[in-house]
């Protein structure tokens, strides 16, 4: 999550948003059926915090915050209520499979195909956490929440086994957690095969439920990822009252920092102000950037 959130403070300094004239946001449907086929007329643009830039908090001030989770908690529920707003509750997420890694390069986290002599340097990190040793690899992932299907529509793009259901978003109250995988990992993995794998330094059970049609592209973090070699863990939604309040804080801040879509400038600069104005009373500066439609693997 560092690694994602220095990223994405860099780039705000790389973006300009274009300031137009009002038009209201209702009147620009975006009408996709299935993100295999974007509309070319539909763009995206990445929510993102300049937490940690001058003059503003820092996160690590925000995670020392006892209201911090509750301020995360309303803003999240303000974004995926406001109807002004197409959001996508969608991130690019490293894990950290807890075993020892021997199915290739490509589903590891930072390989793109031509770096792989770099990438066998973070296979099978031996590490100890809590003072265990564990033998980790960092895998690609995407986190998905569960109003994404409402626009995607990737129940109807699972080739084997079946998606998410609502349960799924519940907090797990054990370790387990069902996954669905991109179509490369059908020659890994079979339905009901189970790994272990760390997310915010917490070990997870992890069940494969689903495979995903080959080609599909979904808007994460600044960029229109192929999923074929991800795994697709859903963002689970956690009970207020929990006393974590460093992993509540560390999981809301990626739940909220989804992408956005529209249809023509003037909208991104309204879905601006009103990006900003959901944060605006909690002492969080968020705002959007524009991204481009740059295809990763």
């Amino acid at each position: 999550m560092n690694k994602l959130r220095k990223s994405i403070g860099l780039a705000i300094f790389m973006f300009l948003l274009v300031a137009c004239n009002n038009v209201n946001p209702k009147e620009s449907k975006i009408p996709i059926n299935s993100i295999e086929t974007v509309d070319a007329s539909v763009k995206y643009a990445q929510i993102v915090d300049t937490l940690d830039l001058k003059g503003n908090r820092t996160f690590t001030e925000v995670l020392k915050d006892p209201d911090s989770k509750k301020y995360y908690h309303d803003a999240y529920n303000k974004l995926i209520n406001n109807k002004d707003i197409h959001f996508l509750e969608t991130a690019i997420q490293i894990v950290e499979y807890n075993n020892t890694w021997r199915k290739g390069f490509e589903f590891v986290d930072g390989s793109n195909g031509e770096n792989d002599e770099y990438i066998e340097d973070f296979i099978n990190q031996e590490v100890q956490i809590e003072g265990k040793k564990f033998t980790i690899t960092p895998l690609k992932t995407l986190v998905v929440g569960e109003s994404i299907d409402d626009y995607l529509k990737l129940s109807s793009q699972i080739i084997k086994g079946s998606y998410f259901s609502k349960e799924d978003y519940l907090m797990p109250t054990n370790d387990k957690i069902n996954v669905v995988l991109g179509s490369s990992y059908q020659e890994l993995f079979k339905i009901g095969d189970t790994f272990d794998f760390f997310y915010l330094g917490v070990n997870f059970n992890a069940n494969v439920i689903g495979f995903i049609n080959k080609g599909i592209r979904i808007p994460a973090s600044g960029r229109l990822v192929i999923v074929d070699n991800y795994i697709i863990f859903p963002s689970f939604n956690v009970n207020l009252e929990s006393n974590d309040l460093k992993r509540y804080t560390q999981h809301y801040s990626t739940k909220v920092a989804g992408s956005i879509l529209y249809k023509t400038n003037n909208e991104l600069k309204l879905v601006k102000d009103e990006i900003e104005n959901v944060f605006k009373p909690y002492d969080l500066p968020y705002t959007i950037i524009e991204t481009s439609n740059t295809k990763i693997e």
